[in-house]
């Protein structure tokens, strides 16, 4: 802002009013749905004992609903011509779905997890494409590149922050779970290495201790989900100060 010719996000563009809004939305939703994307799938296969094709195959569903999510959003868009609601509804969804998927990993409730994931996917595919024309109606015509340059250096900037503090969340309760429920630092520490290896190290051990590992593995990952919670409720909160324009035909 002060030393260069031509900064990458000029100030105008990033603090504006009317744009710091959707990066905020844009940063916060990805960061949340990232590291739910990450961590759904380790839950599958750490916990349930799914297998690598298993799991692939339940992702299936929310792809789909991601996709429809981004359909149905920008079909509302066209045949409306607002976004405002349809962004506040989108990433509410995102948000709500959040709360479940932690309920549901705490009953170990497979049908639960997933059926929350798809929900989640869904909103999040809807505000990925209704905060991009929230930003477009809200830039000047001259800044429409820049402003979606820096939109989706928001969006990579969430998914590494997102990801990167559930990692550390869950690496660090997964410890401590193990610890505690195993009772030997040493031996939690080899069973942890030996699980971060390779999640089939859990069906060769002896039953009682694998129930440990997927028991520690549980609550790891509920630890590592109330990051993206935080993410969503402030994506959420965010999306009320989008500001509605009119969208005319260029």
């Amino acid at each position: 802002m002060r030393i260069a010719k031509h900064p990458l996000g000029p100030g105008h563009v990033i603090l504006s009013r009317d744009l710091l809004p959707c990066y905020i939305a844009n940063m916060c939703g990805m960061a949340g749905e990232m590291a739910v994307m990450f961590f759904v799938p380790l839950y599958f296969q750490a916990v349930e004992g799914l297998s690598a094709t298993a799991t692939g195959s339940m992702l299936v569903p929310s792809t789909i609903a991601g996709m429809s999510g981004s359909l149905a959003g920008g079909w509302v868009i066209k045949r409306t011509g607002k976004f405002y609601w349809p962004t506040v509804a989108s990433f509410g969804v995102l948000f709500l779905s959040m709360m479940p998927l932690v309920g549901s990993v705490w009953c170990r409730s497979l049908f639960g997890v997933n059926s929350a994931f798809v929900v989640s996917a869904a909103g999040n595919g809807g505000g990925i494409t209704t905060i991009l024309i929230a930003l477009l109606a809200n830039a000047a015509t001259e800044d429409s590149a820049v402003a979606i340059a820096c939109s989706y250096l928001f969006r990579s900037l969430g998914s590494s922050v997102g990801v990167g503090i559930s990692s550390a969340v869950l690496q660090q309760v997964l410890r401590e779970q193990l610890s505690h429920r195993i009772g030997n630092d040493d031996d939690a520490g080899q069973i942890e290495e030996k699980v971060r290896q390779s999640l089939d190290a859990i069906k060769e051990l002896p039953p009682l201790v694998a129930e440990q590992v997927r028991s520690s593995y549980r609550v790891a990952i509920m630890g590592s989900l109330a990051p993206p919670l935080c993410f969503g409720l402030v994506c959420f909160l965010a999306t009320f100060w989008v500001k509605e324009k009119p969208l005319n035909r260029r």
